[in-house]
């Protein structure tokens, strides 16, 4: 990159941001993804980088996003992903994140909700505190498991606010400054074979 590239890479990074739309799982560093598939058994294609992320369709795209997801196994996973998130999106002006977080795999495979949405919340407000900015979370139905686990879902979150649980940033719904609607991922990766190996029966 020549002298010219970088001072506008670096004036872009310089302006401040808001994402109204990111998921949350996308922005997981290539280098985290490495190094948690290695820990908690998650084979690989690829460890080299280039052409783990190589990629010329939305399929292609989606098959990296779902093999990101498949490697946050534990709380810490879903923290560090949260915190680093955090971090790489002030590095480039955003001030302000509205993040879709979608357990439904998660779920399925048996990790539980309410360890999910406070490990990202752990990381979020460790980040919040390192860089002053502020984000929020918007729990992403995904329609490939069917109606029953999109109520489960639903239902599980009624259940901790009813509980008591701090769910301070966490919302249903396509616009979060109303919480109406509950958003449906449309991607191909429903048919992604690794989706298909996790998604329960229906």
């Amino acid at each position: 990159m020549n002298t010219l590239s970088q001072r506008i890479c670096a004036a872009l990074d310089a302006l401040p941001k808001l994402e109204l739309h990111c998921h949350i799982e996308g922005t997981l560093r290539p280098a985290t993804l490495v190094e948690l598939a290695g820990r908690n058994g998650v084979r690989l294609p690829t460890t080299d980088l280039t052409e783990l992320y190589r990629y010329d369709s939305l399929d292609g795209f989606l098959s990296v996003f779902w093999l990101g997801q498949e490697t946050l196994s534990r709380p810490d996973d879903w923290e560090r992903l949260a915190y680093e998130s955090v971090l790489d999106g002030t590095a480039h002006g955003v001030v302000y994140r509205e993040s879709f977080f979608s357990p439904a795999r998660h779920l399925a495979a048996g990790q539980r909700l309410d360890d999910i949405v406070a490990a990202l919340d752990a990381g979020l407000t460790a980040g919040e505190v390192e860089t002053g900015v502020r984000y929020q979370l918007i729990g992403d139905i995904d329609r490939a498991f069917g109606r029953v686990a999109a109520e489960q879902f639903v239902g599980e979150l009624a259940a901790l606010r009813r509980a008591g649980v701090r769910l301070r940033r966490c919302r249903l719904g396509m616009v979060i400054r109303r919480g109406r609607g509950i958003p449906a991922t449309r991607g191909r990766a429903a048919r992604d074979q690794s989706l298909r190996a996790s998604r329960p029966d229906r």
